[in-house]
């Protein structure tokens, strides 16, 4: 009796566990509008879901996000702390609701992308350190001018800056891929794993190391320091 009890316990939660995973599908419907967020000031941003992040560089904080009327009701968009939080409700999921929401922010010191989001720059970004972190499937580009770059790519994300930096560091892992020949670097360091990929431009030094057949092809005439294993190729371009 006691055993059988028991068992009617555990077959419960487990159909309770397996009803809370159910997700519901949310198609877009209604127009395409937008709508103004007023959240204070915030020095970090955090965008997940898919989102399309555009960034402009202004000394007004504006925040606005694009999409069909019936997705506001899922989004999140709130400040947590000092960190701008884009986002959407947990229990379900989004058919093509082309997110976009454009930031006007005087300045950043780290975004934080996952879950396939976008992490797009308007026009030059002008600062002393910026630091960038995507993984699972995110991808980002824009034109950057900065003191110091740190730049963290995971899971199939990518990203593709142009500009100018003084000192630039990527670490990219589980075939992420950086493409930086249009960023003019003095001091690079590239450190890559599990079949990643970076291209970086760098006059200075250049400390590039490998591993898991990743490739890092390069630009300039730096010093340069290798530490490769598994099959990692450093490639000088012409």
């Amino acid at each position: 009796m006691k055993k059988s009890i028991i068992l009617l316990f555990v077959l419960a939660a487990i159909a309770f566990s397996l009803h809370s995973c159910v997700l519901s599908i949310i198609d877009p419907a209604g127009e395409y509008v937008s709508k103004d967020y007023n959240v204070g000031t915030f020095e970090k941003i955090s965008v997940s879901a898919g989102i399309e992040l555009i960034l402009s560089q202004d000394t007004t904080t504006a925040v606005r996000v694009e999409t069909y009327e019936n997705i506001f009701d899922y989004l999140i968009v709130k400040k947590v702390n000092n960190t701008l939080i884009l986002t959407k409700n947990v229990e379900v999921l989004f058919k093509n609701p082309r997110i976009k929401v454009y930031v006007n922010v005087a300045n950043l010191d780290e975004i934080v992308a996952s879950s396939g989001s976008e992490v797009n720059f308007s026009s030059v970004w002008v600062a002393e350190d910026l630091n960038i972190e995507m993984s699972s499937s995110c991808s980002g580009m824009g034109n950057l001018s900065l003191n110091n770059l740190f730049l963290k790519l995971s899971s199939g994300s990518s990203a593709k800056y142009s500009g100018v930096v003084d000192n630039l560091t990527v670490v990219g892992s589980a075939g992420s891929s950086f493409r930086g020949l249009g960023l003019s670097v003095l001091d690079g360091s590239v450190c890559l794993s599990s079949a990643s990929f970076a291209e970086v431009n760098a006059s200075e030094t250049l400390y590039a190391e490998g591993s898991g057949a990743s490739v890092i092809r390069y630009k300039g005439t730096p010093e340069i320091t290798v530490k490769t294993s598994s099959g990692t190729s450093v490639i000088k371009l012409p």
